[in-house]
């Protein structure tokens, strides 16, 4: 994984990460950088989901905890790192970095982060709606919505192959920047912190 800004304890992370990747956790439990893009869109949204709501979309509908204390944990690690993105986009956007997997040869893989990000969305759908209907916004969604789709959204939209080629490419640098402007817009909109929401 490429090296996010955390100050959670990596043995508490890697915790994480190895339940989500069990069979304990199973076949639709978010991955961590999945998990990651997950929680960045509902930091930086416009409205939060309760736990209640959030927590079958990470660990999956039928997790198996080994007990209370191992779903406390665990539970606890998803929590800090929800607020820590949450503070570091607002107050210190230069040490916040996404949890992006990188391949055996260094290549920055965003793919999953982009997936989980869109599943963020669509878990407060409406939402979300006025960013898509919002020019300059949607041009500042994009590359995620491209990278998450594969490029098939691309081809749907019917944008410039080589235009889709370079955000492709350009990815890993171009989401940071893109999620801190979806924060100023919704910021600017709403003039305060995103309302609840009970999913």
């Amino acid at each position: 994984m490429s090296d996010a800004q955390s100050r959670i304890p990596d043995e508490e992370l890697a915790h994480l990460v190895e339940f989500l990747e069990s069979d304990e956790a199973g076949e639709e439990a978010l991955d961590i950088s999945q998990l990651d893009g997950f929680l960045t869109a509902l930091a930086v949204g416009p409205a939060r989901l309760s736990e209640e709501a959030m927590w079958p979309l990470v660990f999956g509908p039928r997790p198996h905890f080994r007990d209370a204390a191992q779903r406390e944990r665990l539970e606890g690690v998803v929590r800090q790192r929800l607020a820590e993105i949450a503070e570091q986009v607002a107050q210190d956007p230069d040490n916040w970095a996404p949890i992006f997997y990188e391949a055996e040869d260094g290549e920055v893989l965003v793919g999953a982060w982009c997936s989980g990000f869109v599943a963020g969305m669509e878990a407060a759908r409406e939402t979300w709606l006025p960013l898509l209907e919002d020019e300059e916004g949607f041009l500042l969604l994009l590359p995620i919505l491209v990278v998450a789709s594969d490029g098939e959204l691309a081809e749907e939209l019917e944008l410039d192959v080589d235009e889709v080629a370079g955000m492709m490419e350009q990815a890993p640098d171009l989401v940071p920047g893109c999620v801190l402007g979806i924060r100023e817009f919704f910021d600017g909109r709403a003039a305060g912190r995103p309302q609840p929401m009970n999913g």
